[in-house]
């Protein structure tokens, strides 16, 4: 993997949890947040936009949920790489994750180490 930064675009509908997700991604030198969005449709129009390599997605959203929003993603930028969210701890949430084609779930009660983890990891085609 070169040594540029990882451009990541976060979605999720609770504004609190987009800033602390930025403020935690930004103290890592690998990671670069381009932009976060409210729903999936936000989302969609920032990944054709700024063709983000990672997109943390939330995946319970109004306007159009995480899963669909993934889905759309992936189809029109196959090279972006999905970790969807959740703060549901439920376990059907990391097949609902692989059915969209995430390429991980991490739950939100999980550290900021444990995402940071992941994302590097998708990135660089382990997970």
């Amino acid at each position: 993997m070169t040594s540029r930064k990882l451009r990541v675009l976060i979605v999720d509908d609770d504004a609190n949890f987009r800033l602390a997700l930025t403020t935690l991604l930004e103290t890592n030198q690998r990671l670069e947040v381009v932009a976060t969005a409210a729903n999936g449709e936000q989302a969609l129009r920032y990944a054709l936009l700024l063709r983000p390599d990672i997109v943390t997605m939330d995946i319970e959203m109004p306007i159009m949920d995480g899963v669909e929003a993934t889905k759309q993603i992936l189809e029109l930028l196959p090279s972006t790489r999905v970790i969807l969210v959740s703060a549901s701890a439920y376990a059907d949430r990391a097949e609902t994750a692989g059915q969209a084609g995430a390429s991980a779930y991490v739950p939100k009660a999980g550290t900021g180490d444990h995402l940071i983890n992941t994302i590097v990891t998708v990135a660089e085609g382990l997970v």
